[in-house]
């Protein structure tokens, strides 16, 4: 007979947007208008990280600053955000009990991890990129068609450093009064397929 094996279990609360914290010593910098893009797009389907006895965030720092941004801007709630009867956000949460060091490591882990990555096979890259670009559909994705040219470029070896060919890169630099202005400006041009960056200064 089998001995009955007990497993954690991870368990998602929904809670006021406004109880968790941020953790003061979070070192991560995020792109705002990528991660609205996605909201916007797909919904709030990755839930914070919290730690239960301090209220801080272990992981999901950017993706609190986005939904702050957007509910004071006054948009609907993004789909798997519920919204209480006094007009409460209440946001997914994951709660871990760690303590302070535990806590702090899993943080640094979330993001080293990601940036880590294992990098990508870029023909496949591709091929998902023209997919969602031949229906329109490459906003909310992180990449624009500026990515999927360079990437077709890189693939046919027709990159300038190989070529001789010279390729100019256009900045532009947008000055917004309030925060609520620059997610304004960078939805609107996410959605018209253009890459973007926030910047804070």
């Amino acid at each position: 007979m089998r001995t009955p094996v007990t497993v954690e279990q991870l368990e998602v609360e929904y809670v006021s947007l406004d109880t968790v914290m941020r953790w003061p010593g979070n070192p991560k910098q995020h792109d705002i208008g990528a991660i609205a893009g996605s909201i916007l797009r797909f919904g709030f389907r990755d839930p914070l990280g919290v730690n239960r006895r301090t209220q801080f965030i272990e992981e999901g720092h950017g993706r609190l600053d986005t939904l702050e941004g957007l509910r004071r801007q006054g948009r609907p709630a993004p789909r798997f955000i519920h919204v209480d009867d006094d007009g409460t956000w209440l946001v997914p949460v994951l709660y871990f009990d760690d303590d302070d060091m535990t806590a702090h490591a899993y943080g640094l882990a979330h993001n080293r991890s990601q940036e880590l990555g294992g990098g990508y096979d870029d023909a496949l890259l591709r091929d998902a990129l023209e997919e969602q670009a031949r229906y329109g559909l490459l906003p909310g994705t992180g990449y624009d068609s500026d990515d999927l040219h360079s990437l077709n470029q890189r693939l046919l070896g027709q990159a300038g450093d190989q070529t001789g060919e010279l390729h100019t890169q256009f900045n532009v630099l947008v000055i917004c009064g309030n925060e609520q202005e620059q997610l304004q400006i960078l939805e609107r041009l996410t959605a018209d397929g253009l890459r973007v960056r926030a910047l804070t200064a």
